[in-house]
């Protein structure tokens, strides 16, 4: 009785190290580990740091359901290694620097929504079908590029200097506001729609005033003239408080 007792615990024991050794398995090949974090090869949605030890791109590329990914501190290279993100729509990046890379967005065809965040970018190879772009605290290069971009609807600057267009001007207690010298680059966005200026004075408005689609200019009440809202409201442009 005894012996036949030990053989079923053996049997037990062995058939639970069996599932146990299955299931690591089956999780190791469908999970990654990021930063410490484990995460499903089918997420939709990821937060990752690229500044993590264990980051590498190609295990980012394992991720081909991703449709919203948020990603800090990559570069020209990294990004010139993304995957087939086919699902991609929204694409948030922070911490980063770009000089020759942007043209790779242009292969993800359902990417929407690209977002910027404090990061230094040169948009000269710039290629997407995005409809809604935002820069927020970045440092712009060469934003006529963005001119080709046809499918682009919304644009949004906060705190961000572009080109000689617009500069940072030092104020009081260490802050840093910016103002709008010359518009005269915006005239080239025949799309776009809604124009957005968060933390920018408005110093011009001819080119504004000459974009073909433009319906609705957003920007604090203490950062544009009388005259200017006057002159937009009277070229069909909606002026809309921040």
């Amino acid at each position: 009785m005894k012996a036949k007792v030990k053989k079923a615990v053996s049997i037990v024991l062995i058939a639970a190290v069996t599932a146990f050794v299955w299931i690591f398995l089956y999780s190791l090949s469908n999970h990654v580990s990021i930063g410490g974090e484990s995460y499903s090869k089918k997420s939709t949605w990821l937060n990752i740091d690229a500044n993590e030890k264990d980051f590498t791109v190609k295990k980012l590329n394992k991720f081909t359901k991703l449709e919203h990914l948020t990603i800090d501190h990559i570069n020209d290279e990294m990004l010139g290694e993304f995957g087939e993100f086919d699902n991609l729509k929204e694409l948030y990046i922070y911490y980063s620097k770009f000089s020759s890379s942007l043209s790779k967005l242009g292969e993800y065809q359902k990417l929407g929504v690209i977002a910027f965040h404090r990061s230094t970018i040169d948009l000269k190879n710039f290629n997407s079908t995005a409809e809604y772009l935002f820069f927020d605290e970045c440092k712009l290069t060469n934003i006529a590029a963005l001119t080709e971009c046809s499918s682009l609807l919304s644009m949004e600057f906060e705190s961000t200097s572009v080109d000689d267009y617009i500069v940072p001007i030092k104020e009081g207690n260490n802050e840093t506001k910016y103002a709008l010298k010359d518009s005269s680059v915006f005239e080239g966005f025949n799309s776009v729609k809604v124009l957005d200026f968060e933390n920018i004075q408005i110093e011009d408005i001819a080119g504004i005033l000459k974009m073909k689609e433009l319906k609705v200019l957003k920007v604090s009440e203490d950062n544009i003239s009388a005259e200017f809202i006057t002159q937009l409201k009277g070229n069909g442009i909606e002026v809309k408080f921040l």
